[in-house]
Formats: C-alpha cells, structure tokens, sequence
C-alpha cells in the first residue's frame, strides 16, 4: 500500500492520496470490525506524505464589495450572454463548470429549479439548484438569446461547445477584479458571507 501511495504523491496527485488512504483505512476498520483482518496498514501511513495544498480562489468576501461586484456586472458592456452567465453565478454559486455546461432540458422554470445531472458534479451526484426569481428572470432573458441551442452558454465560435472556460474570468478582469475575484471565488463569497 505504501509503494502505491508513494507513486501518487511522486505523480502529485495529492488530494486523491489523501482519499485513497483514508478510504483504504476504512475498508481494514471495516475488515478488522467483521473479523476478515487483524490491522490497518493505511493507519500509519497517516500524515505521512506531503500534504494538499487547496487552490485558494480570489474572492470578495465583505457584503459591501460584492454589492458593488454586483452593481459592474448589471453594467457590464460586453456579451449580454456572459453578463448574464456572471449574473447566474451570483445568483445561484454553482461552480463555473456547471455553469458553463448548462443545458436547457436541466431547467424547468416553472418550477424554478435547476436539476444540474451527476455526470456532470464534481462529486458526481445529481444537484437541485432552486431558482431565484432574480436568476429566473436572467433565465428567461438569455432564453431569447441561446434557447435555440442545446446549451444554455454556447460557445461563440463553436456553437455545440460550451463558453471559454476564461470568458467568465477575463469578463472580470474587464470589470476590473484582476486579482480580486474569479468565477469560482463566488463560491468562496458565498460560503464567507
């Protein structure tokens, strides 16, 4: 077991030893609990390889700072298709992935809900987004603009794509949150304030 963890953390990937090597003791606790082992050998092996270092994502964290954050965007004078996507992820703290990969059939209104599909969740289980009426009224806007398309934020010059991954962040760059914010900092700003 330690060689192979071994050759996790020589690959760098760090986030994913941790997991295995918890996992790992869980299932000898479990063995050692039903009587099918006598130890765990992934115990040990506890803080013993280099610890993961989270990317830390620039974001407004005071309530005042985001009202203003949120004040640019309604004025943002680029693609009303991105000022909209900057709008969602305000409204709704989805990660920019999810935002990006939208489609419409995840979507029902009337409901106002959002049903984002497993295969698409980082932790790969289905995820109910309930819908402001701020961020349906988004919704509903956007519709005339990509409702024709499968995707809720199609990709300018490849239609069937999603957008950029750095249309969200270079939009606030433009703004003028170099260094301040990011598409995934609005989660951060959720869960700060």
């Amino acid at each position: 077991m330690r060689e192979s963890l071994l050759l996790m953390e020589r690959r760098g990937a760090l986030a994913a030893l941790r997991k295995v090597r918890m996992w790992a003791s869980q299932v000898f606790r479990y063995a050692i609990a039903t009587g099918r082992a006598d130890s765990d050998p992934a115990a040990p092996l506890r803080g013993t390889f280099k610890a993961h270092k989270p990317k830390n994502f620039a974001a407004i964290t005071k309530p005042d700072e985001f009202g203003k954050l949120i004040a640019s965007i309604r004025t943002y004078e680029g693609s009303p298709i991105t000022r909209a996507a900057l709008m969602l992820m305000a409204y709704t703290f989805v990660r920019t992935g999810e935002l990006r990969g939208a489609a419409w059939s995840e979507f029902d209104l009337a409901k106002a809900e959002w049903r984002i599909p497993a295969e698409r969740m980082k932790m790969g289980e289905a995820h109910l987004v309930p819908l402001s009426r701020q961020a349906l009224a988004v919704l509903r806007e956007l519709r005339l603009l990509t409702g024709r398309s499968r995707l809720v934020f199609p990709n300018e010059r490849r239609p069937d794509q999603p957008m950029s991954e750095n249309t969200i962040l270079y939009a606030l760059y433009r703004l003028g949150y170099h260094s301040r914010a990011t598409g995934h900092g609005f989660r951060s700003s959720a869960s700060t304030m």
